[in-house]
């Protein structure tokens, strides 16, 4: 029965809304009790016109009820809006807040490359600088007159120049690496 599905219904809104769609049901019930005499024809004419100013009362209830439930639901209605409307605003902030702290963050990143790029490129170049300076120090020790033998803490040659390897009577680029 309808009643019965606007009662499910009912019960899940609020209380005002409840209240009222009960007091309507309540007023329905009370008009189509008295009513029903009249409306089945089973009372006379003069009855009928002695139960009429009954019959407005109760039909004017029934119409402050359905009145009373309308006013419910549209208030209703309106709390619901506004939660909406606030859920919304909280949407929105909570977007700008997310958009804020990604843009931070690829901002972030930005600035890491960029001091990525820079220490690679100091790299580079301090890598330049020992290699230039290895050969200059190469250089320097190949054309000393002495004998200069480079050797690491295994005792393994690491650098013989022209003078050493002649005093020592070895090949310079067989003694590489050698005790």
């Amino acid at each position: 029965m309808v009643e019965d599905s606007l009662g499910v219904l009912a019960e899940r809104l609020g209380g005002t809304v409840r209240e009222s769609f009960f007091s309507l049901g309540d007023a329905a019930l009370l008009w189509r009790s008295h009513a029903r005499p009249v409306l089945e024809e089973e009372i006379s004419r003069g009855a009928f016109l002695s139960a009429l100013p009954e019959q407005r009362r109760l039909f004017a209830a029934l119409q402050d009820e359905a009145l009373g439930l309308e006013g419910a639901l549209a208030d209703e209605a309106r709390i619901v809006r506004d939660q909406v409307a606030a859920a919304q605003r909280g949407q929105r902030r909570a977007t700008l807040l997310l958009s804020a702290m990604a843009l931070l963050a690829a901002l972030g990143l930005a600035g890491v490359a960029r001091h990525l790029q820079h220490l690679a490129r100091d790299m580079a170049r301090r890598r330049s600088d020992a290699t230039r300076a290895r050969a200059e120090t190469s250089a320097g020790l190949d054309a000393a007159a002495d004998g200069v033998l480079g050797l690491d803490v295994r005792g393994r040659c690491t650098f013989i120049n022209d003078a050493a390897a002649k005093l020592l009577g070895a090949d310079p680029r067989g003694a590489l690496d050698r005790d």
